[in-house]
């Protein structure tokens, strides 16, 4: 698509496009949403629904791996049809109706709302991101740092959300607290349409005319993506109750899309194939970081709900506000650096993004050290101080600014042009799969066969210890791996800077 910029060349300095903070507070409202749910959905299943641990990790696993999975769909159509702003407009209003769906005071509601947010996000998650890079040139130096700032909106929305939505749910219901998440949506879309004007022609469908033309039976291309939006949340929801055979299906279609890309890198020029092939070996290890990360919404939200002594002056902490903690980090370090990638980038010392990445990895191994030694610590009750909590967020909060940041502005650098939303949405596949991963990890490692008495602390130690200590040791591996290889991947990014 035609980039956007918001400001003449002579302005450009180091300001950030005016877009950039309509789209930040968009983004941090529609994050609110999804990380308010998130804190909430493990506990939920497991103490109202009663769901075992296995079968707890098991939806959380494919509910999180779809939502990252969609936008594959949602870029491609957005880059073919709607354009990234109608593709996001469609989303929000998707998001939203998940969430109030949740907010029904039934159990059959979970698995339509989870099917509705799914959806929702495929439409949504891509294209906002594509669309803020429409407003940077090719070797922009404020590009890495813009997109830091923007994924400050994400943390900020993703820590609010669990104080907000965690205490609600705690004090009034779960359900309560789910439709909070909606009505945080529900200000994101206000934000978009408010700032419609900022966004100036940004993000208009590729073609109009394609869009609008008569199919017959009144039909359009655009009312058949409404149509078929709408089927696709049916049969979703039909498959989410089906979440043994959903592993299958995220293999094949993960196998699908590999060969997708690979045909469209084949037919390539050399530079944009290189470029391709480069970011799909980036995105193996950005995969990697998120099947440790997302342990916080699943063994890490359970550890601390189980394990961490959480009394303060005789007040216990509600177990969702936990997950405050790494957005608030991200938060406080995001600006510094932020102004270190800027600083750099104009002594040309920048380091590349697989370096980046490397340091991304270790420190988020390192987090799972933290874990590891809290539990040596442990007291006769298996109670751990919530210090090591802390560090281990640190450390993950860290590691995520390295590199999740640094990999959405990778994509906008390395895709061709006419592929952006598309390969976007191929890195929220590789965060899918990084879910999946995760999910996977929590039960192989963690989750006893039976279940385990309230009162035998030390058997569930052993399994969160089994867990933790097998992706401290594999995240710092791949960190590892990662910088041995960027050398050979270092004109590549030179040439797309």
């Amino acid at each position: 698509m035609k980039k956007v910029l918001a400001e003449a060349p002579e302005q450009l300095g180091t300001s950030q496009p005016k877009a950039l903070y309509i789209l930040f507070f968009a983004e941090l409202w529609e994050r609110f949403s999804f990380y308010g749910m998130r804190a909430l959905l493990v506990l939920y299943m497991t103490s109202e629904l009663l769901f075992h641990d296995t079968k707890a990790y098991d939806v959380y696993g494919i509910y999180t791996a779809l939502v990252y999975a969609a936008p594959v769909i949602g870029g491609y159509i957005a880059d073919n049809y709607l354009g990234n702003r109608k593709a996001i407009y469609l989303g929000g209003i998707i998001i939203m109706l998940g969430h109030f769906c949740l907010a029904l005071p039934f159990q059959e509601s979970l698995f339509y709302g989870l099917s509705f947010i799914i959806v929702g996000t495929g439409f949504f998650k891509a294209n906002v991101t594509s669309l803020l890079g429409q407003f940077y040139e090719k070797r922009d130096v404020r590009r890495d740092a813009g997109f830091t700032l923007f994924y400050m909106g994400i943390n900020l929305g993703a820590c609010i959300a669990p104080l907000v939505c965690g205490y609600v749910g705690k004090t009034l219901g779960w359900h309560y607290g789910f439709g909070i998440a909606g009505v945080g949506m529900l200000f994101g879309i206000f934000v978009l349409l408010k700032g419609a004007k900022t966004l100036s022609g940004a993000g208009s469908p590729p073609a109009k005319s394609k869009l609008n033309q008569t199919l017959g039976f009144g039909l359009t291309p655009y009312r058949l993506i409404v149509i078929g939006t709408f089927a696709c949340i049916a049969l979703i929801s039909l498959c989410l109750h089906f979440y043994h055979v959903m592993g299958h299906f995220l293999n094949t279609f993960g196998i699908i899309t590999l060969i997708w890309v690979l045909s469209i890198a084949y037919r390539c020029n050399q530079e944009e194939r290189k470029a391709i092939l480069t970011l799909l070996v980036m995105l193996l290890f950005f995969m990697i970081f998120w099947a440790g990360f997302e342990q916080a919404g699943s063994s890490i939200n359970l550890f601390t709900d189980r394990h961490i002594d959480r009394s303060l002056f005789g007040w216990e902490i509600p177990v969702p506000w936990f997950q405050s903690i790494p957005p608030f980090f991200v938060i406080t370090m995001a600006p510094v650096i932020s102004a270190i990638w800027v600083s750099l980038g104009k002594r040309k010392l920048e380091p590349f993004p697989p370096t980046k990445f490397g340091f991304g990895l270790f420190q988020a191994g390192i987090g799972f050290g933290c874990l590891l030694i809290g539990i040596k610590t442990a007291d006769s009750q298996g109670m751990i101080s919530a210090i090591w909590l802390i560090l281990a967020y640190f450390f993950h909060a860290s590691g995520e600014l390295s590199l999740s940041p640094v990999g959405l502005s990778m994509v906008t650098k390395l895709s061709p042009p006419r592929f952006v939303s598309f390969l976007m949405g191929i890195l929220f596949l590789s965060m899918s799969f990084g879910n999946y991963l995760a999910a996977l990890f929590a039960k192989i490692f963690g989750a006893p066969e039976q279940p385990l008495q309230a009162n035998d602390k030390l058997g569930s130690l052993i399994c969160f210890s089994s867990t933790f200590e097998f992706l401290a040791y594999f995240l710092v591996s791949a960190s590892i791996v990662i910088f041995l290889i960027s050398p050979f991947m270092r004109k590549t990014f030179e040439k797309h800077q």
